[in-house]
């Protein structure tokens, strides 16, 4: 058809040239008529023959989901999970500070101490007391000796004899007196020295019969009473004496000192601020619906400037707190940077959250878009040729798409592209409409893949 054309406008011009020039040059016409034609399909055909070859492109496959997974980052800071003011339980003066802020110290390492002196000499006399107590009461326990024994019979032995003699005695001035021989003074002064013997008597019996059955339990048991009054004295101080001594509850660092040498504490008066270094806790504000997807134990990913830290969830607490609106989760450091001191208590850090939000698209590197019209991308279907000039080679056709969300290099996105179709995954700032391309290889098609 183009050949055609071409040759009826040659022959117009030859007509025209033929009128200005007359006969004798119509034969020069007719040899450059046909020197043209023969030129225009020279050049055709060299067109026909000079096709670009294919340019090589990768491809992704389309595969539609319903939802994506969104990484979403909460800001918290890095906290101790233990920091306690330290103060002594009982009043006195600071004989010695054994530490100063920023020293590091283990479980019972002392870090002060108060004077002991009056608690070291009341110690002394409860012991003392206690001493002697523990003595009768193994003196109670034991029983009397033998010797005591035989001492008190020969005691009512002669007691016995002295109330025999004092009978006599009052028998014959009782027949004295009947005789009006003595005063009643005198007969009164020996029967009252009788009655006095028959008391002494009864006792001294009553102590023997109580040397022979041994001492009562409940002399016992009231001396026992009196050693363990005694022994809870001196628990009470050698508490009070223990609490003379601050020593550390946990491992961690003095993050303040309060006190020196020589001054008087009281009760609740802080010493040192003891911070727990080597376990820490990273506490973020996570709103409701993102903290619900989080539980005990989950593992966790916290950022910092310069490094990820490795973690695990300890608790999501069940309020939310007034000024945010969010809930606190605390994470539990568990990364080895702890020990190398590259993480700090008050320190930023974020929170990586994997959410999922409902919306059917697919992914796509995110080399595959260009940019279209009317704010939406393209991207590049690579789709068999409608013109039949393409020699056979597959062409990229362009399709608008929307962006949904973007993780990293990759972008999840829907449009006018179909299940399964292929589409040219990187390079696509090289294609135009209608060009023609040859697959050289299938790249992953979600982040999942990759």
């Amino acid at each position: 058809m183009t050949s055609h054309i071409r040759h009826l406008a040659t022959s117009r011009r030859v007509r025209r040239w033929a009128s200005l020039i007359g006969f004798p040059g119509l034969a020069l016409a007719a040899v450059a008529f046909a020197v043209a034609v023969r030129l225009s399909a020279a050049q055709e055909d060299a067109a026909k023959q000079k096709v670009e070859p294919p340019l090589p492109v990768e491809v992704a496959t389309v595969s539609y989901l319903d939802s994506y997974e969104v990484r979403r980052a909460y800001t918290g800071a890095v906290r101790a999970a233990r920091v306690t003011e330290l103060n002594f339980e009982r009043p006195g003066r600071v004989l010695a500070v054994l530490v100063d802020q920023g020293d590091e110290v283990e479980v019972g390492d002392e870090l002060a101490r108060l004077d002991q002196r009056h608690l070291l000499a009341a110690q002394r006399q409860v012991t003392a007391q206690k001493t002697a107590a523990e003595a009768i009461l193994k003196e109670l326990e034991q029983g009397p000796r033998e010797e005591l024994i035989v001492a008190q019979e020969a005691d009512v032995a002669r007691l016995s004899a002295e109330v025999a003699l004092a009978e006599l005695n009052l028998k014959r001035r009782q027949e004295l007196q009947d005789r009006s021989a003595i005063t009643q003074e005198e007969f009164d002064s020996v029967r009252y020295s009788l009655e006095a013997r028959e008391a002494a008597l009864a006792a001294a019996r009553a102590r023997l019969a109580e040397l022979i059955n041994g001492t009562r339990p409940e002399k016992i048991e009231a001396q026992q009473a009196v050693v363990q009054q005694l022994e809870a004295q001196l628990a009470e101080i050698g508490h009070n004496l223990e609490d003379t001594v601050l020593t550390a509850p946990f491992a961690g660092v003095v993050t303040a000192r309060y006190v020196d040498e020589g001054g008087l504490v009281g009760v609740s008066a802080p010493v040192f601020r003891l911070l727990e270094s080597d376990q820490l806790e990273a506490w973020v504000g996570v709103p409701v619906a993102a903290a619900s997807l989080l539980g005990k134990g989950d593992v966790a990913t916290l950022v910092t400037r310069d490094r990820e830290l490795k973690g695990e969830i300890a608790a999501v607490l069940p309020e939310v707190e007034a000024a945010t609106r969010t809930r606190r989760v605390v994470v539990r450091i568990t990364d080895r940077d702890i020990e190398a001191r590259r993480v700090v208590a008050g320190q930023t850090v974020r929170l990586t959250v994997h959410e999922r939000e409902a919306g059917r698209g697919f992914w796509l590197p995110t080399g595959a878009l260009v940019q279209g019209q009317r704010g939406l991308w393209n991207v590049y279907v690579v789709a068999e040729p409608e013109d039949s000039r393409a020699g056979g080679a597959a062409v990229a056709q362009r399709r608008d798409v929307e962006t949904l969300h973007t993780s990293g290099e990759w972008v999840y996105v829907r449009g006018t592209v179909s299940e399964g179709d292929r589409v040219v995954a990187t390079g696509a700032h090289r294609l135009t409409a209608g060009q023609r391309v040859e697959v050289i290889g299938v790249t992953a098609a979600s982040p999942e893949e990759s």
